[in-house]
């Protein structure tokens, strides 16, 4: 069901004058600092801004959860926002994917960081 997919054929047509585009390969160290480094980043940012949030609710008699449903409804609305958008144009398929990335990267990247931040 998930994995019908028809695309239609995509042909370039390379005319005598035109030479052939390659793409420069991907540098490996490279996306993996830039993934290490905006994880650290999101978190440093989650991290204060739960501070500011909890010093904000202090005096309202909220419940300190709600600082937790805040932060993480924000680091979250990216892909909530992608994946509605991919429901409401029908493509179920990005919205489990979506889905499943997001639940992947918050295991694997975002909750270790998190904990070491916190040691």
């Amino acid at each position: 069901y998930f994995f019908s997919y028809s695309y239609p054929e995509k042909k370039k047509r390379q005319g005598p004058d035109q030479a052939e585009e390659h793409a420069e390969p991907v540098n490996l160290t490279r996306s993996i600092a830039t993934l290490i480094t905006g994880v650290v980043v999101i978190g440093a940012l989650a991290e204060v801004m739960s501070k500011t949030v909890d010093l904000g609710l202090e005096g309202t008699g909220a419940p300190p959860v709600m600082t937790a449903i805040l932060v993480a409804a924000i680091s979250a609305a990216p892909e909530i926002l992608t994946a509605l958008r991919a429901a409401l144009a029908n493509r179920m398929q990005s919205v489990v994917n979506i889905a499943l990335g997001a639940s992947l990267s918050t295991v694997i990247l975002t909750v270790p960081v998190m904990e070491a931040m916190a040691l």
